[in-house]
């Protein structure tokens, strides 16, 4: 009768411990918490000294422990990650017996260290078992004593049927990671999508605008010069002239405007070495640098220039991007600091880089310093200088990225296509 009890006993707290671990995957998607559950839970119910869960990392061809009790610190630092070969990686997705065998599975060197292991935490006996969801190996449970001691059939049943939990679990952590970094890609090219829209519209808008006003200057400035030709009255031939200026003067807005939508480039593209285009940029940067310095602002600008390919572009543009920046450079170095540009190859793109030792920006400020018309600057700054930059580049098939950190210092990085030996077509207002 009381071995009956004690059999009755046994058997209740098998039971309960898998209808523990059972609920807890059903309760949480926190699969640390899951794991040290099922660890406490088949420690106790197995009345093992240690025991470990790992998962297997499909891309780095790993096993990697996720929960342990137990064991030291020198034995995860040990086997905490497993490195399989090709053979290895498969023998553990295909295997069919009902227990892992070491011999079985592991390489010579992975299994003598394997051993090695063990044998210095003390462990005399050891069982492994399969963690499956959808019949996929994800990973395996190792339950170990110090003192030899086999493990019954019902112990082996109970622990294959906690794995089969544990092997839920760490599928639903593997698509919970997975569906989290699609939400993150969505939202990136959602912000993406919606700045280019922005974008593009107000393009759109500065383009018909541009259009009209330029015809009505037409008017005007031809006009002005026809009258100018036949007035002989000094005072009405300054106030034509004064006429003309301001129609020319116009004109110039006109041209920002268009250059803004990206309707007046019809030239044909050029192949370009970008370190020539980097130098000139930086020797018109260097006047505005001379200045800061009269005015006490101790401002260095060293440029970096690795071997890199050509690439297609027009020349005048993306000076125009380059001198942008480093103005923008400047105007976060109040107390004066370092402007760094280098350029690198990496794959098929060649990379500008502008880093500065400034003031940084904050998230916020970050996430919109490529939006048409939003600035920093006050009445000082349109807020069309980096959304232009932004527009050239993307005309160009490459793109601008930004890393800041408040009162550290910004670094924009300036990606282009390497010239592959096919021409872009004109782009044509």
């Amino acid at each position: 009768r009381k071995k009956a009890e004690q059999e009755i006993l046994r058997h209740t707290r098998r039971v309960e411990a898998l209808h523990t671990v059972a609920q807890t995957v059903n309760r949480t998607l926190d699969l640390e918490q899951i794991l040290n559950s099922a660890l406490e839970r088949v420690i106790e119910v197995m009345e093992a000294d240690a025991a470990g869960i790992y998962s297997m990392d499909e891309v780095e061809e790993e096993l990697v422990l996720k929960a342990h009790r137990g064991v030291s610190e020198e034995f995860v630092a040990s086997v905490g990650r497993t490195k399989l070969d090709p053979d290895e990686v498969q023998r553990v997705r295909g295997y069919k017996g009902p227990t892992y065998a070491l011999e079985q599975v592991f390489n010579q060197s992975n299994l003598l260290r394997i051993m090695a292991a063990i044998e210095n935490e003390g462990l005399r006996s050891g069982v492994t078992v399969k963690l499956r969801s959808k019949g996929v190996i994800v990973g395996a449970m190792v339950v170990a004593s110090c003192h030899p001691r086999e493990f019954a059939p019902e112990d082996i049943d109970l622990l294959n049927a906690i794995g089969n939990q544990i092997g839920v679990a760490i599928e639903n952590a593997q698509l919970l990671a997975q569906a989290q970094a699609k939400i993150e890609e969505l939202k990136a090219a959602q912000q993406i999508m919606v700045q280019t829209e922005r974008h593009k519209a107000l393009a759109e808008m500065a383009a018909g605008v541009a259009h009209d006003f330029n015809n009505v200057l037409s008017i005007v400035l031809g006009r002005a010069e026809l009258a100018l030709e036949h007035m002989s009255s000094p005072k009405v031939k300054e106030s034509l002239q004064i006429i003309e200026q301001s129609a020319c003067d116009a004109g110039k807005m006109v041209r920002r405007l268009q250059e803004f939508a990206g309707a007046t480039v019809g030239e044909e593209l050029e192949t370009l070495d970008l370190n020539q285009v980097v130098k000139s940029a930086l020797q018109m940067a260097e006047t505005r640098r001379a200045e800061s310095q009269l005015m006490g602002v101790e401002i260095d600008i060293s440029a970096d220039l690795g071997e890199v390919s050509t690439v297609e572009g027009n020349p005048a543009e993306l000076r125009e991007v380059l001198v942008n920046i480093v103005f923008n450079a400047m105007d976060a170095l109040p107390q004066g600091g370092r402007i760094t540009v280098k350029t690198d190859q990496e794959n098929s793109w060649v990379v500008v880089s502008i880093s500065d030792t400034g003031i940084g920006m904050t998230e916020e400020v970050k996430k919109r310093i490529f939006d048409p018309f939003f600035t920093t600057k006050g009445s000082q700054g349109s807020g069309l200088g980096l959304s232009a930059s932004l527009g050239i580049i993307t005309k160009h098939g490459g793109s601008i990225e930004v890393d800041s950190i408040l009162g550290e210092g910004s670094a924009f990085y300036i990606r282009l296509p390497i010239f592959n030996g096919t021409r872009i077509k004109s782009r044509r207002g």
